[in-house]
């Protein structure tokens, strides 16, 4: 199990990044064919680095996030790191993936 950090962060900082149509709701994987405005402006190449064992993440349906991303960030590249969860503790594995993306 991976070890979690104590999160330090408002109860208005929360209810922004978890309820739909907040100003940090810019991936709204919960909503099914959302199209972003923001994120399909974006025309540069985007490595999108996550541990493969992201529970944060993923903490919703990791199908509807990854359709999502993919559907809205046609740049992306996506790479999963192994051994990794939200907080990349295996950092070593972060490290060398991130060495080699280029």
């Amino acid at each position: 199990m991976d070890y979690c950090f104590p999160l330090c962060f408002s109860a208005k900082t929360f209810l922004n990044d978890f309820i739909v149509g907040q100003k940090n709701d810019i991936f709204r994987y919960r909503t099914p064919d959302y199209k972003s405005k923001l994120l399909s402006k974006i025309n540069i190449p985007v490595d999108v680095i996550t541990g493969e064992n992201d529970n944060v993440l993923f903490m919703n349906n990791k199908e509807a996030v990854m359709t999502f991303l993919k559907n809205n960030l046609k740049t992306a590249n996506f790479i999963f790191v192994k051994d990794c969860g939200h907080t990349y503790k295996n950092v070593k594995n972060l490290y060398n993936v991130v060495k080699n993306s280029n």
